[in-house]
């Protein structure tokens, strides 16, 4: 199985020969992640300093990686997301980056949310939520008259 990755803004990276290692993880109630490893000989790709630069420049590019069939003709979709930390190591003759990435759904969490209603009923709060869900109905009303005096949410994935 073969592996191909697409990085917005350093294409020379995309090539296959470099990629040496792919790790994606999809855990449960928490965002993907990947760990790729790039590995070059010095000599036939880039001297010390362009190593330096290119990990620089790899922070916060968006990356795709593809998992290839052997023939390459078919592919799935494995991930999607940018690259949050870029680790480089150099050795004698050799240089890699170690990037670890993270799906889009990670900038949703850097976002602040929270809502408040003051002085209202359960009813409104309800109301008010149902307008922009489709999801929520309300079949009671009555028995959600319940006076609210102060209520906060925050760091809710979904407001509606």
């Amino acid at each position: 199985m073969a592996f191909q990755i697409q990085i917005a803004g350093a294409e020379e990276l995309s090539s296959r020969h470099l990629l040496t290692q792919v790790v994606i993880a999809r855990p449960l109630y928490d965002h993907s992640r990947a760990e790729l490893v790039l590995h070059w000989h010095e000599g036939s790709r880039y001297e010390d300093r362009q190593t330096a630069f290119l990990a620089g420049k790899l922070l916060d590019c968006p990356i795709d990686i593809q998992w290839k069939d052997n023939d390459l003709t078919e592919h799935f979709n494995g991930f999607r997301g940018y690259i949050e930390d870029v680790r480089g190591r150099r050795n004698v003759s050799s240089s890699s980056l170690l990037l670890s990435c993270v799906s889009f759904t990670k900038r949703t969490d850097l976002i602040p949310r929270y809502r408040t209603f003051q002085a209202t009923t359960l009813l409104e709060i309800a109301q008010h939520i149902a307008k922009s869900d489709p999801l929520i109905k309300i079949d009671q009303a009555a028995d959600l008259d319940i006076p609210i005096t102060l209520s906060v949410q925050h760091g809710e994935t979904n407001f509606g």
